[in-house]
């Protein structure tokens, strides 16, 4: 449980590094999306750079399409191993209350049953400590998760727009 530990806080790093950085990708996404809405309401703007802006569009919707599928299978992968130790400390949790139980009904304590239970609740908090850190984790992935579909949602919206626009533009030139 110690090397999971050290993982879990090299995770704990790594997801907030990928938060400053989806910070900084969400501001230039943001930048795009204005820009584009705006060439749209540019009636000067030919139908080839209509399509040329729309496929654009499309791959930053696949791009961000294959990064929600990342983030999601990671976020059930951090749900899977939360829910493991979190039975894993359930179990132990009641095998500390039963060796406790056992070693109060003996008139004397034997000294490798009072260190058995020492280190019993010694895992147990670890494995507790481990299981926090994985929902701090999981919420980062989630809130990341979160923040890709609102982008994905307005670029999707943007290229029906530009779809709409360029279609019309071409009835138009008939």
């Amino acid at each position: 449980e110690q090397e999971r530990q050290t993982t879990l806080e090299t995770e704990r790093q790594r997801v907030q590094q990928m938060k400053r950085d989806l910070d900084a990708e969400i501001h230039a996404y943001n930048i795009q999306l204005s820009t584009y809405a705006n060439l749209l309401l540019v009636t000067t703007v030919s139908i080839e750079d209509l399509q040329k802006i729309q496929a654009s569009l499309r791959a930053t919707l696949d791009a961000l399409t294959i990064r929600a599928n990342d983030l999601r299978q990671t976020t059930e992968t951090f749900e899977q191993t939360g829910f493991a130790l979190r039975e894993q400390h359930a179990l132990n949790e009641r095998q500390f209350r039963d060796m406790q139980a056992a070693a109060k009904s003996k008139t004397s304590q034997e000294p490798e049953a009072r260190e058995l239970l020492k280190q019993l609740e010694a895992f147990n908090k670890l494995l507790q400590h481990n299981y926090d850190m994985i929902q701090q984790i999981q919420a980062a992935y989630r809130d990341q998760l979160d923040r890709i579909a609102v982008l994905l949602n307005e670029f999707t919206q943007l290229a029906d727009k530009f779809l709409s626009q360029i279609t019309a533009r071409k009835k138009q030139a008939l």
